[in-house]
């Protein structure tokens, strides 16, 4: 996802009709995206996505799917047979971790 106002390389940018930007979503859409990606799994009844997204300033869509998803991996990584908050909270520091320069 392209959320950030980077630039596009010309001869990329040459390969698409049209470009457009997807504004960042709303602390609501948000927390439904999470229950969307994490509804065809096991969650726990500890997990409270309200408190992640309380983080998650400025993230995009992709950004919420991917640390819901990396969630999901890390559950299934430490044996558990339901996704945890704690597995929230270690997939939203390796997000962070991501961007994070150097």
């Amino acid at each position: 996802s392209l959320h950030d106002a980077l630039p596009i390389y010309p001869a990329l940018f040459r390969r698409f009709d049209d470009a457009f930007l997807l504004p960042a979503p709303r602390k609501e859409e948000m927390t439904r995206l999470f229950a969307l990606t994490l509804s065809g799994i096991r969650v726990a009844k500890d997990v409270r996505t309200e408190k992640i997204v309380e983080r998650l300033d400025g993230a995009s869509a992709a950004d919420v799917v991917r640390i819901a998803r990396d969630a999901a991996k890390l559950a299934v990584l430490d044996g558990d047979s339901a996704v945890a908050h704690g597995h929230l909270e270690r997939a939203l520091r390796i997000h962070l971790s991501r961007e994070t320069p150097g």
